[in-house]
C-alpha cells in the first residue's frame, strides 16, 4: 500500500516520456477511382471490398447528389497494403445498404443507379469466387434506407427515399427472401425514416434487432428518438425505449468484451432553405449501450456528423473526421469510455467525411492486445471534393495501444484519484498511518516512563 502512490507517479513519468514521438496518420495507398457514397465491407481478416458509389461528381445541391454511379468494386489488402480491381456489379449502387450473410458474403440492397433514379436490384458478392450475381429485387427502390438480416434467409428493409434522388422519405418496410429473390411488403415502420441505423443489441436486449435514430421529411425534418424493434413472428413494431438524442447520420462502433454499441454525434436539425449560419445543429453527444438502455456518457470536443468511430482498445474509441455542416474535419478525438472524456487525437493528412473506416487490433496467443491499426477510406474532403486516398494509423507500442495519448492517461489517473474507492482507500491508509503514529508515540511515552522509573529506582 505505501508504495502505491510513488509507483503511480513513476509510471506516469514513463508514459509521458513514451509519448514524445506521437502517433501519426500515413498514406497507405489510393483507390483506383474517387468514390462518394460507396459501400465497403470486410470480406476477410484484413481485406476490404469497396464497391459502387459516385465516381464522377457533378455537384451537391441541397443534398441532391449528381454524378456517375459506378458498377465497379476493388479490394484493399491491409496486410500487404495493396489495392486491386475486383468484380463488376450488374447495376450501379450509390447510397445503398449492405448486409453480410453467415458465410460473410455481401448483399447490396437497392440504392441510386444514376443521379436521379434508384434501382430495385439487390446483388450478392460471392467472396470465394470473387463475383457478383443478381439476387432479387425490392418492391420499392430506395436509398438512405436501413436493413438487417432477420435470419439466414430474410432481410428486413426499412424507410429511405423512394424511387428517386429528389423524393420524399417513406415509412414502407419490406422483407426480401434471399433464397427466392422475392420481396414482400410488411407493416410500415412507425414513422417515415431515413439515415438511421439498424443494429443488433448485445447488452441491453441481447440479440434483438434495433432501429435507432433517423429523420423524417419536410422542412422541420423531425428526428426520431424512440428505439423500435420488429417482431417477425407477429409482424409488428415495438417501442423499446428512447435514445438520449434525436439525430441522424451519426457514427457507431462496438467496444469492450461485451461488444456494447457506442453512438457518436450526428445531425440534430437542419434547415437547408435558410441563409442562416446556424442552419444545421450538430450533436457532440456520445451514448453507450448498457443494461438499462442507451446512456449519455460524455461529449466530444467538436460536435460532428458523417464521421466514423472505431474502437482502439476495450476502453477507448477513435472518432475520425466528419463535418459540422460547413467545414470538413481532419481532426480526430480519443474518447475514453472509462472517464467519459474526450481529447484531441492525431490529425488526418486531409479532411474526410462520409468515408469508411476499419479497426484491425492485433492480439497475442493469450488474447492480450499487442497492436492497433485503423484505416480511413476516401469520402469527401476539402471543398466538397471526392477523395480516393487511404490513410492508416498503426502501432505495436504497448504504451500507445493501452493509452494512446498523454491526456487520456492523465484523465484516467485523475478519475482514479477522485474516485470514491480511491478516496476511501486513502482515508483508510491515512487512518491506519495516524493510528500507527499514535501507537508509536504511546510506546515511546511508555518506554520513557519506564526508563525514568528505572532510573529513580536505581538512584
Amino acid at each position: 500500500m505505501r508504495f502505491t502512490v510513488p509507483l503511480m507517479f513513476v509510471w506516469q513519468l514513463f508514459l509521458c516520456l513514451g509519448y514524445a514521438e506521437g502517433l501519426e496518420w500515413k498514406r497507405m495507398g489510393y483507390l483506383s477511382e474517387r468514390r462518394l457514397h460507396y459501400q465497403s465491407a470486410l470480406i476477410d481478416k484484413e481485406k476490404i471490398l469497396v464497391f459502387g458509389g459516385f465516381v464522377k461528381q457533378y455537384g451537391v445541391q441541397s443534398e441532391r447528389l449528381r454524378g456517375v454511379v459506378s458498377t465497379t468494386s476493388e479490394i484493399i489488402d491491409i496486410e500487404h497494403k495493396t489495392v486491386k480491381q475486383s468484380a463488376r456489379m450488374a447495376v450501379g449502387h450509390a447510397l445503398g445498404v449492405y448486409v453480410q450473410t453467415m458465410d460473410s458474403n455481401i448483399i447490396i440492397i437497392s440504392g441510386l443507379d444514376s443521379d436521379s433514379t434508384t434501382t430495385r436490384v439487390c446483388e450478392l458478392y460471392d467472396r470465394k469466387n470473387n463475383c457478383w450475381r443478381v439476387l432479387g429485387s425490392l418492391l420499392i427502390g430506395r436509398h438512405h434506407h436501413t436493413a438487417l438480416m432477420l435470419n439466414n434467409e430474410e432481410i428486413l428493409v426499412v424507410g429511405g427515399h423512394a424511387e428517386g434522388n429528389y423524393s420524399a422519405v417513406i415509412a414502407e418496410a419490406e422483407i426480401l427472401n434471399i433464397r427466392t429473390g422475392v420481396s414482400k411488403l410488411v407493416y410500415d415502420f412507425p414513422a417515415k425514416t431515413s439515415r438511421g441505423a439498424a443494429l443488433t443489441s448485445s447488452v441491453w436486449k441481447p440479440g434483438k434487432k434495433l432501429f435507432i435514430g433517423g429523420r423524417t421529411s419536410g422542412s422541420s425534418r423531425y428526428r426520431i428518438t424512440t428505439i423500435y424493434s420488429y417482431d417477425p413472428t407477429q409482424g409488428v413494431w415495438s417501442a423499446e425505449g428512447n435514445f438520449p438524442d434525436g439525430v441522424c447520420t451519426f457514427s457507431y462502433t462496438r467496444i469492450g468484451n461485451n461488444s456494447a454499441i457506442v453512438c457518436v454525434g450526428g445531425i440534430k436539425a437542419n434547415y437547408y432553405f435558410t441563409n442562416s449560419a446556424h442552419s444545421m445543429k450538430v450533436s457532440g453527444m456520445v451514448s453507450l449501450e448498457t443494461e438499462r438502455g442507451f446512456v449519455h456518457i460524455g461529449n466530444l470536443l467538436l460536435a460532428r456528423h458523417s464521421a466514423t468511430t472505431q474502437s482502439w482498445n476495450d476502453d477507448i474509441c477513435l472518432v475520425i473526421g466528419g463535418s459540422n455542416g460547413h467545414t470538413s474535419f481532419s481532426q480526430t478525438e480519443w474518447f475514453d469510455i472509462r472517464t467519459g472524456r474526450s481529447c484531441l487525437g492525431p490529425s488526418l493528412i486531409e479532411p474526410h467525411y462520409d468515408m469508411a473506416s476499419y479497426s484491425f487490433p492485433q492480439y497475442d496467443e493469450s488474447g492480450k492486445q499487442i497492436g492497433a491499426r485503423v484505416i480511413v477510406i476516401g469520402g469527401i474532403g476539402a471543398n466538397n471534393l471526392t477523395l480516393n486516398s487511404i490513410e492508416i494509423l498503426e502501432t505495436n507500442d504497448l504504451v500507445y495501444v493501452e493509452t494512446p495519448s498523454e491526456q487520456i492517461s492523465l484523465l484516467h489517473w485523475k478519475k482514479i484519484f477522485s474516485s470514491t474507492r480511491f478516496i476511501g482507500i486513502l482515508i483508510l491508509f491515512i487512518s491506519i498511518l495516524v493510528f500507527a503514529l499514535m501507537y508509536l508515540l504511546y510506546q515511546i511515552v511508555q518506554i520513557r516512563k519506564k526508563s525514568q522509573a528505572f532510573a529513580r529506582g536505581k538512584a
